[in-house]
């Protein structure tokens, strides 16, 4: 790709393209239409592909080649010929609603609430979408949405557009690049959600329930065939232990309660007039505990407080005791500070595996569990809580297995974000 930064020109742009984009007024080139008819009642097992506006939001996609909902066609029915544009009617937000896709396969139901842009032979379907939702359409469309509710865009405020284009050539190679960057992010997704589903499915194998509905369920053939692959697992159907488990492990695990480990502390609490929203030492909340701090206090107040009363060691498995129950963070030895009571951590005095606490926070069923509207932990709920424990070492396995599991995961969502990130720097300075 070579850089470019003349006027009406693109920031970078493909080999053998130099000529100034042209500025031309949609209408003229395009012809308008809208979709009609269907809901989420008309969709069907089978039938003829169906586009819903409301996949736009869902499921966004620059490119529709098929759907996954079907319909029954109608005499009435909005069809695609294979060379449109779509952009949702109404929508929350302006932000939201100026977005374009385009459909490739002729066929697909179009329902309403579409706008239908039919380019002519010199606008690439692709490359129109892509000017619609990244290019300097994107913000006149922001502006011509109407509405405080709900927002509305109209064929009309779309004929209104001007827009830069360059040769058909270059829209093909613009609107195939982006293709398959999004084809590349879509593998990427399709793997992160094959890894997921497998802790999920190891999480149900590797923790104590009934051994043989797992062995005959739907985990069944993930079980045989890590048995199959790896030689350090083995199948177990006796009772209080795992489906499958680490070779050489046959003791029974220990029938217990998260009190027979320790006992539940937090840190001393804060008062808001302590809090600054900017400081020394980040505050942690029940609303930001696991993100991003809001709130901060003075490092001596943070020395007092962590020197005088309780405070987690590196390694602690914090954990969320109310909103969302039983979010768990590794307290990494940082300097940092938490919400007493909404945040606690076991004291176990090291008689369990952080890691493995931390996979047995995920799956645990709590004791008696407070609240209708907003869910509560009390420090008894977690105490009282049933559990099954095995020995220390197949505690560090277990816990060391599944960290692997999270890294694994954690790494392909930064592939992910890192190959979304350079999707946006080339739109950025692929659009003139």
């Amino acid at each position: 790709m070579l850089s470019d930064m003349a006027k009406n020109k693109p920031g970078i742009r493909f080999h053998g393209f130099n000529d100034e984009w042209e500025q031309i007024n949609i209408t003229g080139n395009v012809s308008f239409s809208k979709g009609r008819g269907y809901s989420k009642s008309s969709v069907l097992p089978h039938g003829t592909p169906l586009l819903l506006y409301g996949s736009l939001y869902t499921d966004y996609k620059t490119n529709i080649n098929s759907t996954n909902s079907f319909a029954k066609i109608q005499d009435w029915s909005v069809v695609s010929s294979g060379h449109e544009v779509v952009v949702p009617a109404s929508g929350e937000t302006a932000e939201d609603i100026a977005r374009a896709t385009a459909i490739l396969a002729p066929g697909i139901i179009l329902g309403g609430d579409l706008n239908i842009i039919t380019p002519n032979e010199n606008i690439n379907p692709s490359f129109l979408a892509l000017e619609f939702t990244h290019g300097r359409s994107h913000n006149k469309l922001v502006n011509k949405a109407q509405g405080i509710s709900v927002v509305h865009l109209h064929n009309d405020d779309i004929a209104e557009l001007d827009i830069l284009l360059p040769e058909i050539k270059e829209q093909e190679k613009i609107g195939k690049f982006f293709e398959q960057f999004d084809e590349l992010i879509n593998a990427k997704e399709q793997e992160l959600e094959k890894l997921r589903q497998l802790k999920l499915a190891l999480l149900d194998g590797m923790f104590p329930g009934d051994n043989q509905e797992k062995l005959n369920g739907g985990g069944k053939s993930l079980i045989y065939s890590m048995l199959n692959k790896n030689n350090e697992f083995v199948l177990s159907e006796m009772p209080n232990t795992p489906a499958i488990r680490f070779r050489g492990f046959t003791e029974p695990w220990c029938q217990a309660t998260f009190g027979d480990y320790g006992y539940i502390c937090m840190c001393k609490r804060v008062m808001k007039h302590q809090t600054t929203t900017k400081g020394d030492v980040p505050f942690f909340k029940i609303g930001t505990f696991g993100g991003s701090p809001d709130a901060y206090i003075s490092r001596d107040l943070f020395l007092s407080l962590s020197h005088n009363y309780s405070y987690p060691r590196k390694g602690d498995i914090l954990i969320s005791a109310a909103g969302t129950l039983g979010r768990t963070v590794e307290f990494t030895g940082e300097e940092q500070y938490f919400q007493d009571s909404n945040i606690v951590w076991l004291n176990h005095s090291g008689k369990l595996y952080n890691p493995f606490l931390k996979v047995l926070y995920s799956i645990v069923k709590w004791t008696s569990v407070e609240g209708s509207t907003l869910k509560r932990l009390y420090n008894n709920n977690i105490l009282n809580t049933q559990i099954l424990v095995p020995q220390f070492d197949e505690q560090r396995k277990i816990g060391d297995f599944f960290r692997q599991q999270d890294e694994t995961i954690a790494n392909a969502q930064m592939q992910i974000l890192k190959l979304r990130n350079i999707k946006q720097a080339c739109m950025d300075k692929m659009f003139a």
